[in-house]
């Protein structure tokens, strides 16, 4: 958890917080989908996670990607952003949280793929065939994603 959250926790406990987050889907060049089997909440989901102080949210993007995965994210695009109330939760350790999470996407890439103590696993998926497992939040950034692939929607999608 970064520096910022672990001081703002300090003070208000375990109170809901708001947090900006980004996230990516990962394409290989089968159109498979890259998912990361979170080791804090044992759910699916897109490589991500929260903005630091003074970065962008490409920078933010970028620096999650390549510490959760080894990967370097080239050229990633905003598909999305994503509030309200279905992006409120809480932690197993009783942390809550309302997240801004911003969707990107990335469609080039470099580096060998590599997961670090927060992925128990690394695996690309069909956009057809994702696990059962998955966050809530994740999922439907990704069924928007299939959904424009599709020409079933336009983007930015801001919900």
């Amino acid at each position: 958890m970064s520096e910022y959250i672990n001081q703002i926790r300090k003070t208000v406990g375990t109170q809901k917080i708001l947090v900006p987050t980004t996230a990516c889907i990962i394409l290989n060049e089968r159109e498979e989908v890259l998912l990361q089997l979170r080791s804090d909440l044992e759910l699916w989901g897109c490589p991500g996670g929260i903005m630091d102080f003074g970065e962008t949210a490409v920078e933010s993007v970028k620096r999650e990607v390549l510490e959760e995965t080894a990967l370097e994210i080239l050229d990633p695009w905003l598909f999305g952003v994503y509030s309200g109330d279905r992006y409120e939760g809480r932690y197993p350790n009783g942390d809550e949280i309302a997240v801004v999470q911003l969707a990107f996407v990335a469609e080039k890439f470099a580096g060998t793929l590599t997961h670090d103590a927060e992925s128990l696993r690394l695996e690309f998926f069909p956009l057809e065939s994702l696990p059962d497992q998955i966050a809530p939040h994740h999922l439907e950034f990704l069924e928007n994603f299939r959904d424009y692939l599709g020409g079933r929607r336009t983007i930015p999608v801001v919900l």
